[in-house]
């Protein structure tokens, strides 16, 4: 399973590669080793591993983060 960046509106750092824009999430995607970051609307991160345990959140995220199953 592959592990993504994903954000819910292009931002201006993300409109140069390797950010890739998805349409079947119309979101944009960065795979990143083994883990997975969220840039939540808030503008803060927070790290997923694969079994979908949070490594590291930053204390203001207050939004449910969703991982995205590859291969889909």
């Amino acid at each position: 399973m592959n592990i993504y960046l994903v954000v819910d509106r292009p931002l201006s750092f993300l409109k140069k590669p390797p950010f890739n824009f998805n349409p079947k999430t119309d979101k944009y995607e960065y795979t990143l080793f083994n883990y997975k970051i969220d840039l939540m609307h808030n503008g803060h991160y927070a790290f997923k591993s694969e079994d979908g345990n949070i490594l590291v959140v930053n204390h203001n995220l207050v939004e449910t983060i969703e991982l995205i199953q590859d291969g889909e």
